[in-house]
């Protein structure tokens, strides 16, 4: 079994599931005993390697899918089932399945790794597609969690960003920025500023940027 279709069986199988996040722990203190872990999607493919440095990287990965996986939770068997039928109907399961585990390797806090799960919740459940999933998590992988935590409350004022997060969140595409100069007695400008005036950055969240809010809102309940 390849990583990717173990990762799968995971999203899949509830069993498997139960028994990766039960196992993920103590696995790698056993990491030896191959009749442990070789009927365990993932740890069993993990479990081949000897190497102590190669052992660290596995268990942090471990610790990424594990936050991924419980994000998952509370969907339907059927929905998960459907949407993996629907993957391999399309010849997108092996690329999405890459995709994911290159998505959730390339992640430096188990927070994001949580919301990755979130966006791949909504993916599942119909309310986003295949192109904004890449989009999202390419924006995630890119920005501060700590920033990304904020964004929910720019939901009613969107063009609230000081300038550090706003150039930010630009940056991983979630935000636009415009430029406004007014005069010293609050008159706009227009062009560019000169003697009594001044500029002001405003920025306002894209449309990836408004999905993504709505996410980390749900996420956050």
């Amino acid at each position: 079994m390849k990583l990717r279709d173990g990762v799968f069986e995971l999203v899949k199988n509830q069993d498997a599931r139960d028994a990766f996040l039960e196992l993920a722990e103590t696995a790698f203190d056993s990491i030896t005993d191959d009749g442990l872990l070789k009927d365990i999607p993932v740890l069993g493919i993990l479990a081949k390697s000897r190497s102590a440095y190669i052992a660290i990287k596995d268990r942090i990965f471990i610790k990424k899918l594990e936050a991924f996986l419980n994000a998952l939770d509370g969907i339907e068997q059927a929905k998960r089932e459907t949407f993996l039928k629907d993957l391999e109907d399309s010849d997108e399961r092996e690329r999405t399945g890459e995709r994911l585990i290159l998505i959730l390797d390339r992640q430096d806090d188990l927070k994001k790794a949580d919301l990755i799960g979130w966006i791949f919740r909504k993916y599942i459940l119909g309310e986003i597609d295949g192109e904004t999933f890449e989009m999202l998590c390419h924006a995630v992988t890119n920005a501060y969690i700590g920033d990304l935590e904020g964004m929910d409350v720019f939901l009613e004022r969107p063009d609230m960003f000081d300038g550090s997060v706003g150039f930010i969140l630009m940056a991983a595409g979630l935000a636009t920025l415009q430029v406004d100069v007014t005069s010293l007695d609050g008159g706009m400008i227009d062009g560019s500023a000169g003697n009594g005036s001044e500029t002001l950055n405003r920025f306002k969240l894209t449309s990836l940027g408004v999905t993504l809010t709505k996410i980390i809102a749900d996420r956050m309940g």
